[in-house]
């Protein structure tokens, strides 16, 4: 859950970017299907416009190698993933890490930001 007196929004769509494939409509990584879309979801017209101006200034600066395809839709109602996607990455280590090992993000994000960034948003070093 969103706690702003943790996080402001601008840190949490900083973070956001940071952990995408934001360049396909309808898939994310190994994942296929609309449901595995990018989509930010604004409460509100400030969240509306900070992620609109965050979007602007990836695709203006060409941070990725190609159009972003993730939307920005205003929230209209919110529905918690089932029980069993919380925390599935503790929950379910092993799969979660082979998972990960397949599915090329790591080397996505990687590419994209470099490996300074990558080790800060996911707390993984790169030996």
């Amino acid at each position: 859950m969103f706690d702003p007196s943790k996080v402001t929004y601008s840190e949490l769509l900083d973070v956001y970017w940071h952990q995408i494939d934001p360049l396909n409509a309808d898939r994310m990584f190994l994942d296929t299907g609309l449901q595995y879309s990018s989509a930010i979801f604004p409460n509100d017209s400030t969240q509306t416009e900070a992620a609109e101006r965050s979007l602007a200034e990836l695709s203006a600066n060409n941070v990725f190698p190609g159009e972003i395809a993730t939307v920005i839709v205003a929230l209209d109602k919110f529905y918690p993933a089932e029980r069993y996607h919380q925390d599935y990455y503790k929950n379910n280590a092993l799969r979660y890490g082979f998972y990960r090992s397949l599915s090329g993000r790591d080397e996505f994000v990687q590419g994209v930001w470099g490996v300074t960034a990558w080790e800060k948003y996911t707390g993984h070093n790169v030996k």
